[in-house]
């Protein structure tokens, strides 16, 4: 994850919508709600519209709130 913390920058924006990325030490924080639970708990499955385990948040978009992530896999 050094690499994420190499980037000159942590948001780009286009128009009026800027995506923001995470620095390495807040992509934990940013499963939360996506593959795991506040308490630790697998969210993931196998099912349509389930949130797979090699899905990684990297950042979101300001606009609407969705993640950007990353097929890990």
């Amino acid at each position: 994850m050094d690499m994420v913390n190499s980037f000159p920058f942590k948001e780009v924006s286009v128009g009026y919508r800027t995506v923001t990325l995470f620095s390495s030490d807040e992509l934990e924080k940013a499963q939360i709600g996506y593959c795991i639970d506040t308490n630790g708990q697998s969210l993931t499955g196998n099912g349509d519209g389930d949130w797979l385990q090699s899905w990684l948040v990297i950042g979101y978009e300001d606009e609407t709130g969705d993640p950007i992530f990353i097929d890990i896999f």
